[in-house]
């Protein structure tokens, strides 16, 4: 039978109702993921932008700052004047220890001369490792390094100043290593128009990265030593997501400052990042690779999308490169919220919903039981009338008063056809009995009986016409 195949009314109309909702869950939650991802990505952009430039600006005025000082000390300096023994009665002095205290981070100021000779100023600031790597004696506050020409050899002199400039004491040190013609901050700034800056190297005696802003002047070079102390704090204070990051490193790849601690070998730039393993940094290094300045671009690594943007400092001479990275997943946490909240929406709409629809689904399911059992009756000619049930819904109604009214019909139809075929029949009966009667008498008296019968009369006349005459008999 087709009865006995299919899905139940109940079932169907609630697995479809229950499809639709999750359909258009399912629709709103695509919708709401496009268009909160391109929103999340078009924040990150914005924010990439914004930290970038922040912290590329606080970068720049650093070492801005620097290269104003080298130049504006190159222009005071009178590179005529040739150091004696100490240095300390030269005008040069003056003017380096005023650079060195308009900014905070230069850790020395100095004047390299074309003879050989050098003067530099070394202010102490607190930091011990300056007083261990110089061997100076306890109260020294500042350092004055001099290399002097006598009979024709370079002699060095160190001499440690104590806060009232008065001399603690002095060491002489003949035919020294050091000479600043050889010193790549030198040939620099001779070679260039105004202020350079070097790639950052190890400070030994600081045992911190910096760099040499240098400028020339007639026969000698002024130059300021920039500690990366200062860019590094600024960079681990950075913010951009939860796991993302700011990361200064070198043309050459060595990492400068990035968040957290640095460890030994980064800090003495002997790490690269080629050789991390943290997924931001590795982030950097691809972008590094690909040469992609001044652009933010997604970076897949591992599976999951990183932006990175990378930024060069232009007051460093390209030395310096600002990376801005994070993971996508960072700036999604609103798409996850919203997500979120379509899923439980759709569970509390089911949860409310589908339980009352379950009930009043089963209701028209016992409404259709009731007029599918009402066809089957009629399938086996039962006409019978059993009470009619009262559905919620008028569609239902309808179809059991059309069901109530067709079996009535029916059944109507069916007693008058029994009626005639019973008539029929008995007037073949009639019929062949009295074609066997001979007497007309009793064939007259049985037509007017019969006759009577099928009227359903209580009596009856027979009218009998003989030949030509037309009166009654």
């Amino acid at each position: 039978m087709l009865g006995a195949r299919g899905v139940g009314f109940r079932f169907g109309v609630t697995a479809t109702v229950l499809a639709v909702v999750l359909g258009v869950a399912a629709l709103i939650l695509l919708q709401v993921r496009a268009s909160s991802y391109k929103m999340a990505t078009d924040g990150a952009l914005a924010i990439f932008a914004e930290v970038a430039d922040r912290v590329g600006r606080q970068v720049e005025d650093r070492i801005g700052a620097a290269r104003d000082r080298a130049r504006i000390g190159a222009s005071l300096v009178d590179p005529r004047v040739p150091v004696h023994r100490d240095g300390r009665g030269h005008p040069a002095l003056a003017v380096l220890r005023t650079v060195l205290t308009t900014q905070a981070n230069l850790y020395s100021a100095y004047v390299g001369y074309a003879d050989g000779s050098f003067l530099q100023v070394i202010p102490v600031r607190g930091m011990d490792d300056i007083l261990r790597a110089r061997q100076a004696p306890a109260g020294t506050v500042e350092i004055v390094r001099a290399i002097a020409i006598e009979d024709g050899r370079r002699v060095q002199y160190w001499s440690f100043i104590d806060g009232d400039d008065a001399l603690i004491a002095e060491r002489r040190e003949p035919d020294p290593d050091f000479d600043p013609r050889t010193r790549p901050w030198y040939g620099l700034a001779l070679a260039a128009a105004g202020p350079v800056t070097t790639k950052p190297y190890y400070f030994n005696s600081v045992r911190a990265p910096g760099l040499t802003v240098s400028a020339a002047m007639d026969g000698a070079v002024h130059g300021v030593d920039f500690t990366l102390t200062e860019l590094a704090r600024l960079v681990g204070a950075a913010r951009v997501s939860d796991n993302g990051s700011v990361v200064l490193f070198d043309a050459d790849g060595r990492i400068i400052a990035r968040p957290g601690p640095m460890d030994d070998r980064e800090a003495q730039l002997g790490r690269t990042l080629a050789e991390a393993t943290a997924p931001s940094l590795r982030v950097v290094e691809r972008l590094r690779l690909d040469g992609m300045s001044g652009m933010t671009r997604t970076v897949d690594l591992d599976g999951e999308p990183h932006l990175g943007r990378l930024s060069a400092i232009e007051a460093a001479d390209g030395a310096l490169i600002l990376a801005v990275v994070a993971p996508v997943g960072d700036f999604l946490t609103g798409v996850y919220a919203m997500a979120w909240w379509v899923v439980l929406s759709t569970a509390l709409v089911i949860v409310v919903v589908m339980p009352p629809l379950f009930l009043a689904v089963g209701a028209m399911a016992r409404d259709l039981t009731h007029l599918s059992e009402d066809a089957e009756r009629v399938r086996e000619m039962d006409f019978s009338m059993p009470p009619m049930r009262r559905s919620l819904v008028r569609e239902f109604n309808h179809l059991a008063e059309a069901f109530s009214v067709m079996k009535s019909t029916i059944l109507t139809r069916t007693r008058q056809l029994e009626r005639s075929s019973q008539q029929l029949r008995r007037m073949v009966e009639v019929g062949v009995s009295m074609a066997a009667e001979s007497d007309s008498g009793r064939l007259v008296e049985s037509i007017l009986l019969e006759a009577k019968s099928m009227a359903g009369a209580e009596g009856g006349i027979l009218y009998i016409i003989e030949g030509e005459r037309r009166g009654l008999q």
